[in-house]
């Protein structure tokens, strides 16, 4: 079973690393660059095998056949890819300098200690898995239950969303992670919770794993073992790892869209970024109902962001490249919502009539203020760490990074005030769906988060070393 598994897993690995070297810059060969890729390839290769699979559903059914089409899709990118590096082997190009950081490494205290905590969380994360092997409720009430629905039903597998069912198990949940667990199932012929378990810890190693590579190309070793260190000590990250729902996922794909337009940034002509981040976003979309609100907030800020850049053709053409990166995936997301499911819970609640009575509502507001406090108390570890980096190295916000950082920045404040928004017309009863929502709803923001902050201050080796020895 285990070779069958690996096997599996890599098709998925496989397509995402030759789509991803299709558009790719050529960056160099430091480990950096090759875990970014590797991470980025390992999610964006199983959002398009789960999107292959649903296509597929459509078809033929539950059916092991999509593993043929994913060969063939494997197959025509490795031809493109082969024929693209053929033509480049005899004219490389350099790393642009950009992306070369000219100062001292880090110290080794700082891998070191990543390498310490990193290690130990990740044995917390599979003693939380061996203790709760099918992780909270809602994994077994909504995204496992969707799976099983998919797996077992054969040609009746649309049942799994039909109306008669309790608005509890949230049929109209995009079914990235359903459809990835039933495909690993498929293939092994029998369900195991092993699947979702492992998809729920792999999801939480990338996140930890895309920041650290990410920051350390854009912003060098010790922003990037600084934010590894932040992201992966936080309890609540860890320990959703093992929850088997889709937040951890769904911050994976917030934070690859913004890593994506980082790079962008320094690489303003190479439209094919924003094609991947346009592929990204929209995966999001795919994953849960929030990503949908993240792609249209990412879509607002980048325009906003585009007005106001002196370039505003060349980031307009970005912008293009974005939205067309989307359109694969939002097709699929599209016929989901309008054929299979009944409407989303919460939209179908609003209505004009006790709209404004609801946004008045004074109550409401000092509740959700209220809880948004207690929440924020179990971040006061993390909130501590990034205040002390602030206080000891300041802010230095780089001209190349300023669009990027306000697009992420803006972002990040349209989809907390989409939440508030959400609960303050919520149809359920706001206790019960500020305990039960907003831990998670925070979590997923909370890698993009740390990416942006270490984005804006400065590395210990920009205060430590003289300035007169530094290399820029």
């Amino acid at each position: 079973m285990t070779a069958i598994l690996v096997a599996s897993l890599m098709l998925p690995f496989c397509i995402g690393y030759c789509l991803i070297s299709l558009s790719w810059p050529r960056l160099g060969g430091a480990w950096e660059h090759l875990l970014l890729k590797a991470s980025l390839s390992a999610g964006i290769g199983l959002g398009i095998s789960s999107g292959i699979y649903f296509i597929g559903l459509l078809l033929f059914g539950p059916s092991r056949i999509v593993l043929l089409v994913e060969m063939l899709v494997l197959i025509s990118l490795a031809a493109f890819y082969w024929n693209k590096t053929k033509v480049r082997f005899y004219s490389p190009s350099p790393v642009p300098d950009i992306f070369t950081i000219s100062h001292p490494p880090c110290h080794w205290t700082l891998p070191l200690s990543f390498a310490i905590v990193f290690l130990t969380s990740m044995i917390l994360l599979s003693l939380y898995i061996i203790h709760n092997p099918h992780g909270m409720p809602d994994a077994w009430g909504v995204w496992n239950l969707r799976a099983r629905f998919i797996f077992r039903s054969g040609e009746y597998w649309a049942n799994a969303f039909s109306s008669v069912l309790h608005w509890a198990h949230h049929t109209d949940y995009p079914l990235l992670i359903p459809c990835i667990v039933a495909r690993f199932w498929q293939v092994l012929g029998h369900e195991t919770q092993v699947v979702p378990a492992l998809l729920s810890m792999s999801f939480t190693i990338l996140t930890i794993f895309l920041m650290v590579s990410s920051l350390s190309i854009l912003r060098g070793k010790s922003q990037a073992y600084l934010s590894g260190l932040v992201l992966a000590s936080f309890g609540l990250f860890i320990h959703d790892g093992d929850n088997q729902c889709a937040d951890i996922p769904v911050g994976f794909f917030y934070l690859a869209t913004m890593v994506l337009l980082f790079i962008q940034e320094r690489l303003p002509k190479n439209y094919n970024l924003s094609l991947l981040a346009g592929l990204t976003a929209s995966l999001s979309g795919w994953t849960k109902n929030e990503g949908l609100l993240f792609l249209a907030a990412i879509a607002i800020a980048r325009f906003a962001v585009a007005v106001k850049s002196e370039e505003i053709k060349n980031r307009l053409v970005q912008l293009l490249y974005f939205a067309i990166g989307t359109i694969p995936v939002m097709s699929i997301i599209i016929y989901f919502k309008v054929q299979l499911v009944p409407p989303n819970d919460l939209l179908q609640s609003l209505d004009h009539g006790h709209l404004i009575p609801r946004l008045i509502d004074l109550t409401a507001h000092v509740q959700i203020i209220k809880a948004l406090v207690n929440h924020f108390l179990y971040y006061s570890y993390s909130l501590i760490m990034l205040a002390v980096c602030i206080a000891c190295f300041g802010i230095k916000v780089g001209e190349v990074d300023k669009n990027g950082i306000v697009t992420s920045l803006l972002t990040l404040s349209i989809m907390f005030c989409g939440f508030y928004f959400v609960y303050l017309t919520t149809p359920h009863d706001l206790t019960w769906h500020l305990k039960t929502s907003l831990e998670r709803v925070l979590l997923q923001l909370w890698p993009t988060f740390i990416f942006t902050y270490f984005l804006m201050v400065r590395s210990p080796e920009e205060v430590m070393v003289p300035k007169e020895n530094r290399y820029d």
